[in-house]
């Protein structure tokens, strides 16, 4: 397994946001985590990216503990993430924007440059690369940020809502280069309220309630599951033949 969650637990005060949850992750899988407001989703992706330590569990990528490391060392080692309230730097470039993320691989300047190049062409954003980040519409801020994840060549990328305040035909773009993205053999764990989408692309749905995993198993079968369809779903039927 590229990922494994063991027991990870994080209490604020009194509450615990999120609650003993345990997961692991196949190389190249895409797996989506979804559940209420307040289920503790990006809390836990803060867990799991070193902006927060865990009081309990461990965080293991390629086998190794990183859970005791800070964001910028997980990011070197292959892990990186997107947020769901997107803040590009107003005051800089897109190509600039996203050379801030190749750095991390790409100490020197040109060849910074060279791979957000690369990676604003493959999210479709490099025909915009000299605009600064201050004057892009929503879904290109979301791909920007999709693009300063991409530039530091993490091995596994989470996404958190990069779907969310989309029209149809920029979410069938960005499910586009997700699914590209999957053929790069980069895994991925995906935040997304949109639930036709999110079960769409998924290979396995882990499913959080109230800081504590109710289900995880193929979106078929998630989609059927009575405790998720009280907790979640409501009603909502989900044609996924």
């Amino acid at each position: 397994m590229i990922l494994d969650v063991k027991n990870v637990s994080k209490r604020f005060g009194g509450l615990w946001a999120v609650k003993n949850v345990s997961f692991s992750i196949a190389e190249n899988e895409i797996i989506g985590l979804i559940g209420p407001n307040g289920a503790g989703k990006t809390t836990l992706f803060n867990l799991i990216s070193g902006y927060f330590p865990p009081n309990e569990g461990q965080v293991l990528l390629n086998g190794e503990v990183i859970s005791n490391l800070p964001a910028h060392k997980i990011c070197q080692k292959g892990l990186a993430r997107t947020f769901q309230l997107v803040r590009p730097f107003p005051d800089l470039t897109v190509l600039d924007n996203v050379a801030v993320g190749s750095l991390a691989r790409y100490p020197r300047l040109p060849e910074a440059l060279k791979k957000a190049e690369e990676i604003l062409e493959f999210v479709e954003l490099d025909k915009g690369k000299k605009r600064f980040g201050s004057e892009l519409t929503i879904a290109e801020r979301k791909r920007l940020e999709l693009a300063r994840a991409l530039a530091t060549e993490p091995k596994v990328l989470m996404l958190d809502e990069v779907m969310a305040g989309l029209n149809n035909t920029e979410v069938n773009e960005m499910l586009k280069i997700i699914r590209a993205i999957q053929k790069k053999n980069i895994t991925l764990v995906v935040i997304e309220h949109i639930m036709a989408v999110i079960m769409s692309v998924s290979d396995r749905i882990v499913v959080m309630n109230e800081g504590e995993k109710i289900a995880d198993g193929i979106p078929k079968d998630v989609a059927n599951d009575p405790t998720v369809i009280k907790a979640y779903l409501g009603e909502e039927e989900l044609d996924l033949a």
